[in-house]
C-alpha cells in the first residue's frame, strides 16, 4: 500500500512539473510575441555572433578538407625536391641547383624508387589564342606522362608521349584558368596558341586545383614538354627547377622517413656537400603540407576565435542589460503572478525560456546569414567552405550558452522579487 501511494505521489509530482514547464514555455512565447523592441535587439546581437561563428567554423573545416585533398593529390609516397634554399625567397626566383645528374643519381642509388621526374618552371608567360592575349602566371616543362608523374591529371585531352619529349614537339597543356580566359566555354583542344610568340598546339587542359601562392595562380599556366622548354625558352639545359621522387604506392608510411633521408643523402653526395655544409635544396612531402596547414590553421583559429568570443560577450551583455530593463518594467506582472501562486521556480523558468527562445531564434538567423555569406565568399573563391553537423551543433550550443549564462542573473532577480514590493513599485 505504501509502495503504491509513493508511486502515485511520484507520478503526480512528475505530471505537475511537466505542467509547470509547459506553462512556463507558454508564458515565454506570449512575452516573446509582445516585447518586440527587446526581441529585435537581442535577435540582432545573437545573429551577428552566430553568423561569425558559422563562417569561422565553416572556413576552418573547409581549409582542413582542402589540405587533406591536397595531401592526397600530392601523394603519400612522393618526395618533391626544389633547388636552392627558398627560405624567405619567392617561389620560382631561387637558384636552380638541381641537374640531370641528380636525376640519374637518384635513379641509380634508390632501388625502392618507382619514378624520378624532372621539372622546369618559369614565372610569367604571354599566351595568345582565339583572338585574345593573356598574361599567364607561369610556364612549366614536364616529361611524358605528366599526370602520372605529378599526380595532376588532365581535365580533358591527352598527356605527353615519349615522342613529344624526344622530338621536343610544340604541344602544350593549358591551365584551367588560362583556358577559360582565352576560350571561355569553347573546347581549346586542337587549337593553336602562341606562347611568347611561339606557336603551339593545345593537346590538354589541366584539372583545376584552385590554389594561389605569392600572387601566382596554380591554374594560370601553360605546360610544354621539358625538352621543348629547354630548347625554345632560353632555359639552361642542365639545370632543373624541381625533381619529384615517387616510391611504390604500397610503401608503408613508417618507411617514408627513411626514404626521405636516402634522397637527401644521394643529393648531398651528388652536390659534393661535406658534413657541416647546409643543403642547397629543399625536400617536402604530403606530411609537410599537412603540418604547415595545421600551424596556419591554429594561428587563424586563435585570431578569429578572439573575434567570436568578443561577439558572443557583446551579444550576451546586450541580452543581460535588456533583460534587466525588462524585469524592471514588468515588476507589476511579476508581483501579480506571485500573488496568484506562482513560485520562484515558475518566474525563473519563464524568463529563462524567453532567453532561450530568443537565442535559438538568433541561432537560426545566424546560421542562415553565415551560410549565405559563406556561399558568397566561396563563389568568389575567397574561402573554401565546408558545412557539417558539428557546425549546427556549435551554433545552437553557443546560442543556448549565451541565453543561459547571461539571462540567469536577471531571471533570478525577477524570481526573488518580493510580491508586495513588486506590486508597489511596478509601473
Amino acid at each position: 500500500m505504501n509502495i503504491g501511494m509513493c508511486a502515485t505521489h511520484s507520478t503526480a509530482r512528475k505530471t505537475g512539473m511537466s505542467r509547470r514547464v509547459w506553462r512556463g514555455l507558454q508564458l515565454a512565447l506570449s512575452s516573446f510575441l509582445t516585447d518586440k523592441l527587446r526581441n529585435i535587439l537581442v535577435l540582432s546581437a545573437v545573429t551577428l555572433a552566430v553568423s561569425a561563428l558559422t563562417i569561422i567554423v565553416a572556413t576552418m573545416e573547409g581549409a582542413e578538407r582542402k589540405a587533406e585533398e591536397l595531401a592526397a593529390k600530392f601523394g603519400p609516397t612522393a618526395v618533391n625536391v626544389v633547388g636552392g634554399d627558398i627560405t624567405g625567397e619567392n617561389l620560382g626566383r631561387h637558384s636552380m641547383t638541381l641537374t640531370w645528374n641528380d636525376v640519374r643519381a637518384l635513379e641509380a642509388h634508390l632501388p625502392a624508387v618507382e619514378r624520378v621526374s624532372p621539372y622546369l618552371y618559369r614565372l610569367g608567360l604571354s599566351v595568345s589564342g582565339n583572338g585574345k592575349t593573356h598574361a599567364a602566371d607561369a610556364l612549366g616543362g614536364s616529361p611524358e606522362d605528366h599526370g602520372l608523374h605529378w599526380s595532376w591529371p588532365l581535365e580533358r585531352g591527352r598527356d605527353f608521349t615519349p615522342d613529344d619529349v624526344r622530338y621536343a614537339r610544340r604541344v602544350c597543356f593549358l591551365g584551367s584558368l588560362t583556358a577559360e580566359r582565352l576560350f571561355g566555354d569553347r573546347d581549346p583542344i586542337g587549337s593553336i596558341v602562341s606562347l611568347d610568340s611561339i606557336p603551339f598546339t593545345v593537346i590538354g587542359v589541366h584539372s583545376k586545383i584552385g590554389l594561389a601562392a605569392d600572387g601566382v595562380e596554380v591554374d594560370d599556366r601553360a605546360t610544354v614538354p621539358i625538352t621543348t622548354m629547354a630548347a625554345l625558352f632560353n632555359i639552361p639545359r642542365e639545370r632543373l627547377f624541381q625533381i619529384r621522387v615517387t616510391f611504390a604506392p604500397d610503401t608503408p608510411e613508417a618507411a617514408m622517413p627513411g626514404h626521405i633521408e636516402d634522397v637527401r643523402a644521394v643529393l648531398r653526395a651528388s652536390h659534393g656537400l661535406t658534413d657541416g655544409r647546409a643543403d642547397d635544396f629543399i625536400l617536402f612531402t604530403a606530411r609537410d603540407i599537412l603540418s604547415f596547414i595545421s600551424i596556419l590553421k591554429g594561428s587563424v583559429v586563435l585570431f578569429l576565435g578572439v573575434t567570436v568570443v568578443a561577439a558572443i560577450f557583446i551579444s550576451g551583455f546586450i541580452l543581460a542589460n535588456l533583460f534587466h530593463v525588462s524585469v524592471s518594467q514588468r515588476q507589476r506582472e511579476i508581483g501579480l503572478k506571485k500573488a496568484l501562486g506562482a513560485t520562484k521556480f515558475d518566474i525563473l523558468l519563464q524568463f529563462m525560456f524567453e532567453a532561450l527562445l530568443l537565442c535559438t531564434g538568433g541561432a537560426v538567423l545566424g546560421l542562415l546569414a553565415g551560410f549565405c555569406i559563406s556561399r558568397i565568399l566561396q563563389r568568389f573563391e575567397l574561402l573554401h567552405i565546408a558545412l557539417s553537423g558539428f557546425l549546427f551543433f556549435a551554433a545552437f550550443a553557443g546560442a543556448c550558452g549565451i541565453g543561459f549564462i547571461f539571462a540567469l542573473r536577471p531571471a533570478r532577480t525577477a524570481a526573488n522579487m518580493p510580491p508586495v514590493a513588486a506590486l508597489r513599485n511596478g509601473p
